[in-house]
């Protein structure tokens, strides 16, 4: 297992994401059972960058003493409202003062001092958002965009060099910086990772972090009441809901209604009963 597990490393290879069964192995043996989880599902980084959504499910074995093991690549992922998180990066954006100035100052209706305060937070957080949106918004792709560009400046400037390029080249590698390093404190903040043991530059290991805890708590599939398993994300909102309605929402037959008379009298029977068994 040592030599095993040395070999995984070597190669840069991991267990892809599991659902369904745990032990997958059994010797099919009623007087002795014995269950183990031999079988595993295998990948390495590219994988991972390539199919960043893909799980494996664990099935039951049926005439089989091992489970088998689907992969499953399809995941429509969803565009969901998420709450806005403030990253320290968004107080470069060049209006940040000016337009966060201009929402604070602006008329509150009539009310409490508190009522003020929570309206004008609310204004800024939105100039917040607007801002990230404008400067920041998908910070990857401006991230790369910039390298790509820098890159493609320095290879002019290599090949025929002139003062132009030479202003070229600092211009954009400035550019480049401020949205690496932008991108490197919203991975860092996602990531919920207050170490570094990568560097300085973690912008690429944050960013595996930041996948692996979204897939880790990512709901891929519900069993419904007839053993089928929904991989729509609609259909599992549906079942959430109605699982709970039903839950919460439904009357208990086993629960009888005690009047406030009934719960006077029941207090005043408890209360001379202890009364009795203190003076015995």
């Amino acid at each position: 297992m040592a030599e095993f597990q040395e070999c995984l490393t070597e190669s840069n290879l991991s267990d892809l994401d599991i659902r369904g069964t745990f032990f997958s192995w059994s010797n099919n043996r009623v007087e002795d059972p014995i269950l183990r989880k031999l079988d595993r599902v295998l990948c390495n980084e590219k994988w991972r960058e390539v199919f960043p959504d893909a799980i494996s499910i664990f099935e039951a074995p049926g005439d089989s003493d091992h489970s088998p093991a689907v992969v499953r690549f399809t995941h429509v992922p969803e565009i969901r409202k998420c709450s806005f998180k403030y990253f320290s990066f968004i107080s470069t954006h060049p209006k940040f003062l000016e337009e966060l100035m201009k929402s604070w100052e602006e008329s509150i209706p009539v009310g409490s001092k508190l009522f003020t305060l929570g309206q004008r937070l609310k204004r800024a957080k939105a100039t917040c958002r607007r801002l990230n949106k404008e400067g920041f918004g998908n910070i990857q792709q401006k991230a790369g965009d910039a390298l790509r560009n820098l890159k493609e400046i320095q290879e002019q400037l290599l090949s025929e060099p002139s003062d132009s390029l030479f202003r070229q080249e600092f211009v954009a590698r400035r550019k480049w910086q401020f949205f690496e390093t932008a991108q490197e404190i919203f991975f860092n903040r996602k990531a919920r990772i207050r170490w570094l043991a990568c560097g300085d530059a973690n912008t690429k290991f944050f960013y595996k972090a930041v996948m692996a805890h979204h897939i880790r708590n990512c709901i891929s599939y519900l069993v419904d009441g007839w053993g089928n398993r929904v991989f729509n994300q609609a259909q599992i909102k549906d079942m959430v809901v109605a699982y709970f309605q039903n839950l919460l929402g439904s009357a208990d037959t086993l629960l009888i209604d005690i009047s406030l008379e009934d719960l006077h009298g029941s207090f005043l029977i408890d209360v001379l009963s202890r009364l009795q068994i203190n003076f015995c």
